[in-house]
């Protein structure tokens, strides 16, 4: 307890005085993301594209978002996850996943996921974000549910279509000043391409 004139209690000796939890996203400068600075000439629109895709969030919706294009089976969306995945679970960013059919036998992983009341905890589980989780059956062949998580698995492939993204994973965020940074591909170093984020 603590109160006027209460002295503060002594910390003994060797127990090292609590710091307060700053949220780093990544330790390096936030220069470190120039190399991943968006290539097209208008990101603005580029960005507007991609928030009509159809994305489910993992983590909390008021964190930094890093959106991920990606195929149930590519081994590589599985390793960007396991990066990505200890900041999600620390409170620091938030994961928007566009789920995609890029590679063969993807299309009834992607519907499955897709057409769940709550693809995300799914996700989670480790279908179609780890390697070697089986992804579990989903809506009957010509019901609605799974016709609807065929219109989103088209949507998704259109957007990478248009703009002729190609490989799985596509990591993408902006920042308060509108600079905008993605990654064609794992990138080799995720604390660099995550520098500027916010």
């Amino acid at each position: 307890l603590r109160g006027e004139g209460v002295p503060s209690p002594a910390i003994p000796n060797g127990v090292p005085q609590p710091v307060p939890y700053i949220k780093t996203i990544s330790n390096k400068p936030a220069s470190a993301s120039d190399a991943f600075i968006y290539p097209g000439k208008d990101g603005g629109a580029f960005m507007e594209a991609l928030k009509q895709t159809v994305f489910f969030t993992v983590g909390l919706g008021d964190r930094p978002a890093v959106w991920m294009l990606a195929d149930p089976q590519c081994p590589f969306c599985h390793m960007a996850w396991a990066k990505l995945k200890p900041l999600v679970f620390d409170g620091k960013i938030q994961v928007r996943v566009i789920m995609i059919a890029g590679l063969k036998g993807s299309d009834p992983l992607a519907r499955s996921i897709l057409g769940r009341a709550e693809p995300s905890k799914a996700w989670l589980s480790g279908e179609g974000s780890i390697d070697k989780v089986p992804v579990k059956e989903g809506p009957a062949i010509g019901s609605a549910d799974y016709d609807r998580a065929g219109q989103y698995v088209r949507i998704n492939n259109g957007f990478a279509t248009r703009y002729m993204i190609k490989s799985t994973p596509f990591l993408a965020y902006n920042t308060p000043d509108g600079k905008l940074f993605t990654s064609v591909g794992l990138p080799q170093d995720m604390d660099a391409f995550l520098a500027a984020l916010r």
